[in-house]
């Protein structure tokens, strides 16, 4: 929690690792990033927030590793004004 008593992120442990949901959140409340965790590593799709709500990026992970297409929204008030793409194998990025 944040010192003014908001939720500051909430974690899905099985036997005292990260197995499950993970969200964070902003101290203004808004959802800030949400992932899945399985056996204590990043496995699955992987959002993150602006602290206004918007999309800032999304990807996938594999193992704790960055893998397929990533994408990262830049805003123009209520429009995404750009899109940078990346593609990753296995964590690593291909240029």
């Amino acid at each position: 929690y944040y010192k003014s008593g908001q939720l500051s992120q909430k974690v899905t442990l099985k036997k005292g690792i990260r197995d499950g949901e993970f969200v964070s959140y902003y101290p203004n409340g808004q959802l800030q990033e949400k992932q899945i965790y399985l056996n204590n590593k990043k496995n699955g799709e992987w959002l993150y927030y602006n602290s206004n709500g918007t999309l800032h990026g999304r990807g996938n992970y594999v193992n704790n590793n960055k893998d397929g297409v990533w994408l990262f929204y830049k805003w123009d008030k209520e429009k995404i004004s750009s899109i940078t793409k990346e593609k990753w194998i296995n964590g690593n990025l291909v240029k």
